[in-house]
């Protein structure tokens, strides 16, 4: 499917949609790309380019509800398969990668924001990250690095890790510490 290109004024867009239902779970839209013996299709979304100002943006999101009676909205969910084997005496693989990145830049690179919806009759979302568990010798790590600098005189960049705030009781609590050990001859590990 593709719309014709115009050199003077805007070149025409293309809109998929299925319609609504009356009654039930509305019509689902599905995206797939083909199965192959070594590797499976590929599936790109890219916005469009320009030569004089900025490109196209991509958004993903679920439609907001006002219904008073509504069970809220629906959710996004990005996540890579699962890798199994098919027998026990084999190694397997791995399961693939989520990259998310912003792009290099002359100028101010673009940054990435992590944050959840405000609630003010109740509890605003939580942010929870978790790693999964290992069968390995050494569980997963979880680096926070903060960007460097080359610049004359100049200062890293800083981390700040800072409880919640209250304007009518107590601020959140902060805790760092270890795990406790599994097994009596094991010790915990350090805090420094």
């Amino acid at each position: 499917v593709v719309s014709g290109s115009a050199n003077s004024n805007k070149a025409g867009a293309i809109t998929m949609s299925v319609g609504s239902s009356g009654s039930g779970s509305g019509a689902a839209l599905t995206f797939s790309a083909g199965d192959g013996a070594k590797t499976g299709g590929h599936v790109t979304v890219t916005s469009g380019s320009s030569d004089t100002k900025a490109s196209g943006t991509i958004t993903i999101q679920t439609p907001a509800i006002g219904d008073d009676v509504g069970e809220g909205t629906g959710s996004v969910t990005i996540s890579t398969g699962a890798a199994t084997s098919a027998s026990a005496n084999d190694a397997g693989f791995s399961s693939g990668t989520i990259t998310l990145e912003t792009g290099n830049s002359k100028n101010d690179a673009g940054g990435i924001v992590l944050s959840t919806g405000d609630s003010p009759a109740g509890k605003a979302g939580e942010f929870s990250v978790t790693l999964g568990s290992s069968g390995a010798d050494t569980g997963a790590g979880l680096d926070l690095s903060a960007g460097s600098t080359s610049s004359l005189n100049a200062v890293g960049g800083a981390i700040t890790l800072s409880t919640g705030a209250s304007t009518q009781g107590t601020s959140g609590a902060f805790s760092v510490q270890t795990a406790a050990s599994s097994t009596n001859s094991k010790a915990t590990g350090a805090v420094t």
